[in-house]
């Protein structure tokens, strides 16, 4: 009896727990069943609402013309301006060596580095001195010789003119019959001696005229020998031709040195240069900046000038004007005009400006490695230095870094590039140069336009604002552009406009 009344209790239980989970199953069932039909009968939220309140809204801003031309930023390096290297011009011993003279001293131009030994020097110029009086007394021998033989020519030839008339007497006396033929003879070879002195003595002289060039020569020599001579003995000192700084030092006193062997280097620190790269875009906006060169132009061939003859100095001249205004217009390509830039350095939170001016392309073309454009920066004045603190507050202080070569400076350059810009918040621009204005359709309704291929020219980190190029037909001065964020922005798409630039004109 105990026995069946635990199996019916048992199943009873089993049956009951199944009717409740069948039981729990159809509620379920039903509550799903109700909530789809309520659903399903039940209005939007959206539906209920007018058409107008789903038009999404944006903000815009109108895009300005950029007039201030554009302010961008380079790194560089400074280097020396020029590095002398001082040799030795004579050979000797270092006699003595400037205590100034070392690596990392400064020196003033003309100030003596060096001595080298003299004294050799100084005999060669006393033996080139001597030969030159030998020179001048042997000219001043040769023309009291030429006074003389002159004077001896004179008294010559007195006696052949006498001897000559004698002659001519006797003569005129043999023929007479005054004088024998005996006395005539005797006449005659007196006549012939004296004539052979007169040439005897003509002779002399015509050598010691000839001479003369030779004696010159011989004083001229003597004369640079002892320029030559006074040359080495100044070369023996040895003077800064600059003023700046030592780098390199290569003797010691008392050592001795070969003629052409490098004593010292010297960095020039009265000006320095910064070496940096730019972009080839950045160097279009400083080229863009230069006007071409104006070619003349040349005059038509009419039927009123062609009667013209023109001479050959007008023809040249006019080819060569044509020459140099094809070579200016050429040079604008290869160089760009002067551009003024500021330098700056951060130490410690203090801000060191110096003045500079980017001179010219440094090398025949692109680094083949970083594809930008070398150029130098010339700085004239390296002591000229203003401070700043991080506000752009100026900063009083009583000693300021000066440039060196090695210290890495930031380039500040602006530009005026010719093509036109346009200034716009940095959310205008989208991925991939898409830029989203607002225009008016043929109802006169806000709508979606898409401005593609939009190109950037310069992002200012400092304002946040982009600076891009003007697009013709696609992006002008003065189009509404939006700059707050689209989900999926289609193109005609309506939409409302909040906070835009031109409501608040209305407005106001």
């Amino acid at each position: 009896m105990t026995t069946e009344n635990s199996f019916l209790k048992s199943a009873f239980k089993s049956w009951f727990t199944f009717g409740g989970h069948v039981l729990l199953s159809v509620l379920i069932l039903g509550s799903s069943i109700l909530a789809a039909v309520v659903i399903g009968t039940g209005r939007s939220p959206d539906r209920s609402k007018p058409l107008e309140e789903i038009i999404p809204s944006v903000k815009t801003e109108i895009a300005r013309r950029e007039t201030n031309g554009i302010t961008f930023q380079v790194d560089g390096v400074v280097i020396p301006f020029r590095e002398v290297s001082i040799a030795s011009e004579v050979s000797g011993n270092i006699k003595f060596l400037s205590p100034h003279c070392r690596t990392g001293r400064y020196v003033q131009k003309g100030e003596i580095l060096a001595q080298i030994d003299s004294q050799d020097y100084e005999h060669a110029l006393s033996e080139a001195q001597q030969s030159l009086i030998q020179a001048d007394r042997a000219i001043e021998e040769w023309k009291i010789s030429v006074q003389n033989i002159a004077d001896r020519v004179e008294v010559a030839v007195a006696q052949f003119n006498t001897q000559k008339n004698e002659l001519e007497r006797c003569r005129k006396l043999n023929e007479k019959g005054a004088v024998s033929q005996t006395e005539l003879e005797t006449a005659e070879l007196n006549h012939l001696n004296k004539k052979e002195t007169l040439v005897t003595l003509q002779n002399e002289q015509r050598t010691l005229t000839a001479q003369e060039e030779r004696l010159e020569s011989a004083r001229e020599t003597a004369r640079v020998a002892v320029e030559k001579a006074e040359l080495n003995l100044r070369r023996c000192t040895i003077s800064s031709p600059l003023t700046g700084l030592v780098v390199t030092l290569n003797v010691e006193q008392d050592k001795f040195v070969q003629r052409g062997e490098t004593l010292v280097s010297i960095h020039d620190t009265s000006r320095l240069e910064v070496q940096c790269s730019l972009y080839m875009k950045q160097v279009e906006w400083l080229w863009s900046e230069k006007p071409g060169a104006e070619t003349p132009e040349v005059p038509a061939v009419t039927e009123d000038n062609l009667q013209t003859v023109k001479t050959e100095n007008q023809i040249a001249a006019e080819a060569e004007a044509q020459a140099k205004a094809e070579s200016a217009a050429l040079r604008q390509y290869y160089q760009f005009d002067d551009t003024p830039v500021k330098l700056t350095y951060n130490l410690d939170g203090v801000i060191y400006q110096w003045g500079g001016t980017l001179t010219y392309l440094d090398g025949p073309g692109l680094d083949s490695r970083t594809r930008m454009m070398p150029c130098r920066v010339l700085v004239e004045d390296p002591l000229k230095v203003e401070s700043f603190n991080d506000a752009g507050v100026p900063v009083k202080t009583s000693i300021s870094p000066t440039l060196m070569p090695g210290m890495f400076v930031t380039i500040e350059i602006h530009a005026n590039p010719a093509r036109t810009l346009l200034n716009l918040a940095e959310t205008a621009v989208l991925p991939g140069g898409t830029v989203w204005k607002v225009v008016k359709n043929e109802d006169g309704k806000d709508v979606l336009a898409r401005a593609s291929k939009i190109t950037t020219a310069h992002y200012e980190s400092q304002t946040g604002r982009i600076i891009v190029y003007r697009r013709r037909g696609a992006l002008e001065e003065g189009d509404q552009v939006v700059i707050s964020p689209l989900a999926s922005p289609v193109e005609g798409t309506f939409v409302h406009v909040l906070n835009s630039e031109t409501e608040s004109e209305e407005k106001e």
